[in-house]
């Protein structure tokens, strides 16, 4: 390997990792904020915005009897139901967009929501 050709493969790994660090730095998520939607019957009953240190629970009714919904630093979970399988209560915590429990018996979901991120901007 002559002095050229390590010269050529030391600014190939230099510009692949200064493109790698632009790319990281321009693709950093803003702070957005995350809702947890709850739905009974198909109709939103309540927007939960999750923040860190919040601690919180509440009781919706749902179909079949109440239902306990706790919130805690970001995270959102079904702590007690009045359904027979209980298969809410052992999804456990939710915290990310796209994830959901849902409780078929008291037809309630629970779903995390947040701001979709702008792909481009036309005019």
């Amino acid at each position: 390997m002559t002095k050229a050709d390590r010269w050529l493969v030391f600014v190939i790994l230099l510009s692949g990792m200064l493109a790698w660090a632009i790319h990281g730095y321009i693709s950093q998520e803003t702070s957005t904020e995350i809702y947890a939607v709850v739905k009974v019957q198909g109709e939103v009953r309540k927007e939960i915005r999750l923040t860190e240190g919040e601690e919180n629970s509440f009781v919706i009714e749902g179909k079949t009897g109440p239902v306990m919904i706790e919130v805690r630093d970001k995270k959102v979970r079904i702590a007690e139901s009045s359904c027979p399988q209980q298969i809410c209560v052992r999804r456990s915590w939710i915290s990310a967009p796209g994830e959901s429990i849902i409780c078929v018996p008291n037809e309630i979901v629970i779903y995390i929501d947040a701001p979709a991120p702008v792909d481009a901007i036309t005019r």
